[in-house]
């Protein structure tokens, strides 16, 4: 059973992968990525409802901080009244959000029911399989996407530098997951969603960018909710 929920969960990332990258295609990115993010939400949901998971007060309250935190950091709260409409980039990342909370939840059923370096391995091979069967031709008829500039990706050394970032990202959250079967993997997740405070964080320091006070408090509020659930 565990290599099943594995491999569903490999599909669902490899499949959300594809979503979250058509979203920030369509735009606009600063909301996308914040909206992709609160899949913490949607997990939540499903190991409470099918995997009789127990979330405790205090854990609520920080996923709850995490998702307004990292909206906030955004500017989404900012946005005038005419530009809150769905566009195809934010239905995209809603789909992004839920997709990725379904993977998360059975990828953490899966490492409870196992260890996480079988379930992750397993996992890994159908994110390979199914992006390279299914999502890359998904992908293909764009014009700026095809096998050649794959290609062209490895010569790249921010390409490389980003896998084993990305790697190590991935073997981090295998091992907490291993580690939380008594919320089912919600805190462990919450706490992987704050990459857009850190993204504005990281943006103000190197960049120079111009970030609003509100964007700042988000982002504030974002890690005070990393805070919470580490308590």
């Amino acid at each position: 059973m565990a290599a099943i929920y594995a491999a569903v969960s490999g599909c669902l990332f490899s499949f959300s992968g594809a979503l979250f990258f058509r979203g920030l295609e369509r735009g606009p990115v600063s909301l996308v990525s914040p909206i992709a993010s609160t899949y913490p939400l949607f997990i939540s949901l499903i190991v409470v409802l099918f995997f009789s998971a127990h979330l405790t007060f205090t854990e609520i309250v920080g996923i709850a901080l995490i998702i307004v935190g990292v909206s906030a950091a955004a500017g989404l709260f900012n946005l005038e009244r005419g530009l809150r409409k769905l566009s195809a980039g934010l239905k995209l990342a809603l789909w992004t959000s839920l997709v990725w909370g379904l993977g998360f939840a059975t990828l953490a059923q899966a490492i409870n029911l196992s260890n996480w370096w079988s379930s992750g391995f397993i996992e890994l091979i159908f994110v390979a399989t199914f992006t390279s069967l299914f999502v890359v031709p998904f992908m293909k008829h764009k014009e700026i996407f095809s096998y050649l500039r794959i290609l062209y990706g490895y010569k790249n050394i921010y390409v490389w530098l980003n896998s084993l970032v990305g790697l190590l990202g991935v073997v981090s959250i295998y091992m907490a997951l291993s580690k939380s079967s008594s919320n089912g993997g919600a805190i462990p997740t919450a706490v992987s969603s704050v990459y857009p405070v850190i993204t504005i964080l990281l943006a103000l320091n190197r960049f120079k960018e111009n970030v609003s006070r509100s964007s700042l408090a988000g982002a504030l509020l974002g890690i005070g909710g990393v805070v919470v659930l580490s308590l």
